[in-house]
């Protein structure tokens, strides 16, 4: 287990790059941080400072894309789509694929997912009100998508990858 945190657009500006550097993850020059899609939706700010974790030189990965409003039916999925492009990555959450935060967010998160986004899917677990698994999440992204292979590397062999070889930016591209 490896200690973290999720940036939010408004803190960006708050933190130097030492700070920052503290709660990312991976090695020298591939470095990356958990970066929070807004619950009311992913909209310029939110765009603009992951454009700008990228120019600080971090590998941004976008948490929680789902529980965002507007993924399904908003502008949201194509900002998140137009990141990925740039070159970010997304870390979808085992508790909306199991239906356990509405259906809202499970269809955003089976859309996702359908979609090939997410690079991750992670727990967010927080006892005792999100007990979730990485094993209940496999089973979820196998009952949606019907490829066991995908589970796996959403849920072990990707972000083991990420923690060891990390996620390299072009800082030109950003």
């Amino acid at each position: 287990m490896r200690c973290g945190g999720e940036l939010k657009p408004f803190s960006i500006s708050y933190l130097s790059d030492g700070d920052l550097d503290v709660i990312a993850h991976g090695p020298p020059g591939a470095r990356w941080l958990l970066y929070e899609v807004p619950f009311h939706g992913a909209d310029d700010e939110f765009a603009a400072g992951a454009r700008e974790l990228r120019e600080r030189g971090f590998g941004v990965l976008l948490a929680h894309p789902e529980r965002s409003e507007g993924m399904t039916d908003g502008g949201g999925l194509a900002v998140v789509e137009s990141l990925v492009r740039d070159g970010a990555l997304v870390a979808g959450n085992t508790g909306p694929l199991l239906g356990r935060e509405g259906s809202g967010r499970r269809r955003a998160a089976e859309l996702l997912l359908r979609r090939g986004l997410p690079a991750v899917v992670a727990t967010d677990a927080h006892a005792p009100a999100r007990p979730y698994t990485l094993a209940a999440a496999g089973e979820a992204i196998e009952r949606v998508t019907g490829r066991p292979e995908l589970a796996r590397r959403l849920t072990a062999e990707t972000p083991a990858r990420l923690l060891a070889e990390g996620l390299a930016v072009d800082r030109r591209a950003a």
